[in-house]
């Protein structure tokens, strides 16, 4: 295996979730110096790329077509055993930490139910400090914010 290759294949696997192809790609420029790292432009992508692929972090959207940023959690959770019902577990046994990225307001009511979630590591306001989001995802990688399931619980500094 090429040492390249290699490489990557030890750092953190990261889904970024969005339908703005502009921001997918200034953003993953940034995350290939640190992450492996999947691509997706709606929820239902992104569940293809869960089914045979196990992440270390997702960082998605709330808002996109076919299928939301909540509404793939909320699936994820469900079909990767998380709550109990679904067909497949990952290795870890656990679902991946999710940070969202979203362009609505934080007091937006979908915003303040994907932050009542379980698994949701931090809630950034668009447009996010591309560094701030950086920091999120390593110490989501670390699983240091998994369990804050409040805005208010979140650690200071990881809503933007």
């Amino acid at each position: 295996m090429p040492e390249a290759v290699a490489e990557r294949t030890k750092m953190p696997k990261v889904l970024l979730v969005d339908d703005c192809q502009s921001w997918r790609i200034v953003v993953g420029n940034v995350f290939l110096k640190r992450f492996d790292l999947l691509l997706a432009d709606d929820g239902e992508n992104a569940l293809k790329h869960l089914e045979d692929k196990e992440v270390s972090v997702i960082v998605s959207d709330i808002e996109m077509p076919k299928m939301d940023g909540v509404q793939m959690t909320s699936t994820a959770m469900l079909n990767f055993g998380v709550l109990g019902v679904g067909r497949k577990r990952w290795k870890t046994g656990q679902m991946p930490p999710v940070i969202i990225v979203t362009g609505l307001d934080l007091h937006d009511d979908r915003v303040l139910f994907v932050s009542e979630m379980p698994y949701i590591a931090a809630i950034m306001q668009k447009p996010v400090d591309i560094y701030r989001l950086v920091q999120a995802v390593d110490c989501a990688t670390k699983r240091d914010m998994v369990g804050a399931r409040r805005l208010s619980d979140l650690p200071l500094g990881a809503v933007g």
